[in-house]
């Protein structure tokens, strides 16, 4: 089972540097002025954003849900 909390720990990681790639694109957009790619930009970090708290969620109830656990 910790395994599996590793893999998503490490996916959530990505995510987030995903997120701060995003910022930079973010910035690069605007100096262009390409305003249908920073919205775009703002709708996927909000998709991100929200998918990262879930997994965050699910870790730590299962997590906390493996601890209550007996052992043999």
């Amino acid at each position: 089972m910790e395994k599996r909390f590793y893999v998503i720990r490490e996916i959530i990681l990505q995510y987030e540097a995903r997120l701060k790639h995003m910022e930079m694109m973010v910035v690069q957009f605007f100096s262009t002025n390409q305003l249908e790619a920073i919205s775009e930009c703002v709708a996927e970090r909000e998709r991100i954003e929200k998918l990262i708290k879930k997994l965050q969620q699910f870790v730590e109830k299962w997590e906390a849900y493996t601890d209550m656990s007996i052992d043999y």
